[in-house]
């Protein structure tokens, strides 16, 4: 398949308005650390089969798609000519059910129109028009669109504009303080090292949920995070994820593990203690060594200069302490999309061995995770991008939200501790849902 992407310059965007103007087809992807975000509207070639399947069979039907590209005066070529963006399932074998319906849990297109904004410049690929004449009239009407819905949009939801607002978890707290015992039994007979488990909560309202807000109170409770949201066949998904798996900038490589965790305190001194807690705790130092270990082999094959921090360090986030350990390297010929895909799931969302943790988990988690824990991000037909993984997370369907959180499991692990960890996860999401 060949398609037509004119690259065109474009004014700086205004976040807000692009949050506000509620596009259904809009999705939208941001790194406040890098000051960089990625939108994408419409669908003008679509990959969503392929990336059911997983990040390898995605990287196959991207290889499939030829570009015509060009350039206006002023603008250039950029990402071997087209962008995709999309979101895909944790586990290819459970990428469907629940409540993410019978459709693939799965969206990764190349946008009818692409906006990436990085480096104080912001560019525009329009795809799939005639000429270049469409392209910059479909370009300029989008961009005036904006401005005429963020200025007619709602003014921001105070609580008691949702009704009441009912919150039911997916299991009883006793339910799954017996997951985690049955899978901490498991690693003490041997059978695995470490398993990720996951729970979600329906939070139900008398009125729509406004993924717009919800995004700018998640920009205001968790700013270092990547924030997204992505429009799926069963609603919206959205959050602000603390874990950016893998980078791909020209030849270099970053990739980052995340995993052990504590509560943060709203005490400065109680909150520092409780990071340097983090550093010296056994368990968690066991739980990141499993996910640092998986990362550095599964990068060590398709890359070269692998450099690994000696120790993790603390990644804080709005309510959560994480360890955290950078990875940096410089590519041989595999992208981003390969590199991604010999990565995920990693220990810190799967578990330790990768197999025989997906294995477990399909035979005993009641919850279909759908996209939840899965990768999201974009990719340019150069191999660059840029890949988080979906956590801190929620579907939002009309009146509807399903927020979900996991905790990792492994020896020494307290059932009502790890049942705590996931109250505080969804919490950080549940507040955004429902607060000004």
């Amino acid at each position: 398949m060949t398609i037509r992407v004119d690259w065109l310059e474009a004014p700086e965007l205004v976040e807000r308005e692009i949050m506000r103007s509620a596009l259904p087809d809009l999705a939208w992807l941001k790194d406040p650390v890098r000051d960089e975000w990625v939108l994408g509207i419409g669908e003008a070639c679509v990959g969503t089969t392929a990336a059911a399947l997983g990040l390898a069979a995605l990287a196959d039907a991207v290889r499939e798609i030829r570009v015509d590209a060009s350039a206006e005066a002023g603008a250039a070529v950029a990402h071997g000519g087209a962008l995709w963006m999309g979101a895909g399932p944790f586990d290819p074998a459970r990428a469907s059910g629940g409540v993410w319906g019978d459709a693939p849990a799965a969206r990764w297109v190349i946008p009818k129109l692409a906006f990436r904004v990085a480096d104080g410049r912001t560019v525009c690929a329009v795809a799939g028009e005639a000429d270049r004449d469409a392209a910059c009239r479909l370009r300029d009407a989008t961009l005036a669109r904006f401005a005429t819905l963020a200025r007619f949009a709602t003014k921001a939801l105070e609580p008691g504009d949702l009704g009441t607002i009912r919150i039911r978890p997916d299991e009883t707290a006793a339910d799954f303080r017996g997951r985690v015992q049955r899978a901490v039994d498991a690693i003490g007979c041997g059978d695995l090292q470490k398993v990720v488990l996951a729970r979600s909560c329906h939070a139900s309202a008398e009125a729509p949920f406004d993924p717009g807000l919800v995004l700018e109170r998640l920009a205001r409770s968790e700013p270092d995070a990547v924030r997204f949201s992505f429009p799926m066949a069963g609603g919206t998904l959205l959050g602000a994820t603390p874990e950016r798996l893998i980078r791909v900038e020209g030849q270099r490589v970053l990739a980052d593990a995340v995993a052990g965790s504590t509560a943060r305190s709203r005490s400065p001194e109680i909150d520092c203690k409780r990071a340097e807690a983090l550093l010296e705790s056994k368990k968690d130092q066991e739980e990141h060594r499993f996910v640092r270990d998986a990362i550095a082999e599964s990068l060590v094959s398709h890359v070269s200069e692998l450099d690994v921090a000696e120790a993790p360090s603390i990644l804080s986030t709005g309510g959560v302490h994480h360890l955290h350990t950078p990875f940096r390297a410089l590519r041989r010929e595999a992208g981003l999309l390969e590199l991604a895909a010999a990565m995920q799931p990693t220990p810190a969302v799967g578990g330790v061995p990768t197999a025989a943790a997906l294995a477990w988990l399909r035979d005993r988690e009641p919850l279909s995770r759908g996209c939840y824990a899965g990768p999201l991000g974009w990719v340019g037909l150069d191999g660059e991008g840029a890949m988080a993984v979906a956590l801190r997370s929620a579907l939002l369907r009309g009146k509807d939200a399903y927020v979900f959180a996991g905790a990792g499991i492994v020896a020494g692990s307290e059932p009502e501790a790890e049942h705590e960890e996931t109250r505080l996860k969804m919490r950080a999401i549940i507040d955004c849902l429902v607060e000004v």
